[in-house]
């Protein structure tokens, strides 16, 4: 039995690969493109943008049931856009997603909501925020505001991407003793991210939600 697979093995080895024939319909960059498309994951990228939009209304209080609660809250709000088909992210950061251990690198990274090199617009469809460098963070001042009116959202975010720690115990505790770093949703410096703090027991703070 050794000898035959030994015997089966040189035998296979020396089976030269089938040569591709130009013209031949298996020989094609279009064929090869699809199937490199049929094992990736569809994103807001084949679009060629995604979207940046924030929750119709601010939730109760910081605590959203962990990152995944808020992810979902913004899944499901009612100011999606109708084209907004891909999953929906929120835009803040805790013990389970990360934008950068290093001020303005992109470094470390752990289930951050934005792409490399992707353009994000208003849910307008139009307004175009900006477009992110290969660290996947925007660089400011932004081309146009997250949105045109003041709202403040919670972020946990430094104003250079790096985890505050402000997080409202990473989004499960909305009480008086704990607090959460905001952005403003009509800035376009780094004031956009964060910059400010808030008790988590305030009702007045937003998600602010990304295409992915």
């Amino acid at each position: 039995m050794r000898k035959f697979l030994l015997f089966f093995l040189a035998l296979a080895g020396c089976i030269p690969e089938p040569r591709r024939i130009p013209g031949d319909p298996l020989d094609s960059p279009l064929l090869d493109y699809l199937l490199f498309r049929s094992t990736r994951t569809a994103s807001c990228a084949d679009r060629g943008f995604c979207y940046i939009y924030s929750s119709q209304n601010p939730p109760a209080t910081g605590s959203y049931g962990g990152i995944a609660g808020a992810d979902a809250m913004c899944s499901q709000d009612a100011a999606r856009p109708a084209a907004a088909t891909y999953p929906i992210k929120a835009f803040l950061v805790g013990t389970t997603r990360r934008a950068s251990l290093t001020a303005s690198a992109g470094d470390g990274q752990l289930d951050w909501v934005l792409r490399s090199n992707q353009q994000y617009r208003r849910s307008d469809g139009t307004t175009v925020i900006g477009t992110t460098g290969s660290n996947a963070l925007f660089t400011f001042p932004l081309a146009a505001s997250f949105g045109t009116v003041g709202i403040g959202f919670r972020t946990g975010l430094n104003v250079n991407w790096t985890t505050v720690g402000n997080d409202c115990l990473s989004w499960t505790d909305g009480s008086v003793g704990q607090t959460s770093e905001i952005g403003t949703a009509n800035q376009t410096n780094n004031t956009a991210i964060g910059g400010g703090n808030i008790t988590c027991s305030n009702p007045g703070y937003y998600l602010m939600c990304v295409e992915q």
